[in-house]
């Protein structure tokens, strides 16, 4: 009983978190349509970045490799259980010991679902996701009672 009272307690944590820190879906798509031209200021910007790097030499290139494979692919499920923690942590949620099997478990079934590599990468930072899509995935992860009953 007490580990199906953590169980719904952590679900219900993580879905505030995610409402909390989400924010309204509507400003999501109405900010999307002002995307191109935030875009279009970014490749602006980094011009002036390659030539600091070309100037800076080796070590600035290296740190742009480590920057692209940061930024590219799909985090790990440490990585995404980590940020997870943080996020729920974030919320005021105060989490046992045996918070870290089921946010493992969570943080698994994150990755293995069709939820996009940026919304992985925003709860790897310990941020909820803010695509709608990603939203409806975390929910639907954190719903899954599997990783609260074993099975």
């Amino acid at each position: 009983m007490t580990m199906k009272t953590f169980a719904g307690g952590l679900a219900a944590a993580a879905l505030s978190a995610t409402l909390l820190l989400s924010g309204c879906g509507g400003s999501e798509e109405e900010s999307a349509a002002d995307a191109p031209a935030a875009e279009t200021a970014a490749p602006e910007a980094e011009p002036e970045t390659g030539a600091t790097s070309a100037e800076s030499g080796e070590s600035t290139e290296d740190h742009a490799e480590s920057d692209d494979a940061d930024s590219s692919g799909r985090p790990s499920e440490d990585e995404v259980a980590t940020g997870l923690k943080t996020l729920l942590e974030s919320t005021g949620t105060e989490l046992p010991g045996e918070a870290d099997q089921i946010i493992s478990c969570m943080a698994g079934s994150l990755v293995a679902s069709d939820m996009s590599d940026e919304g992985l990468q925003k709860i790897a930072d310990g941020q909820a996701p803010t695509d709608a899509a990603d939203t409806e995935a975390f929910s639907a992860a954190l719903s899954d009672t599997s990783c609260y009953t074993g099975g």
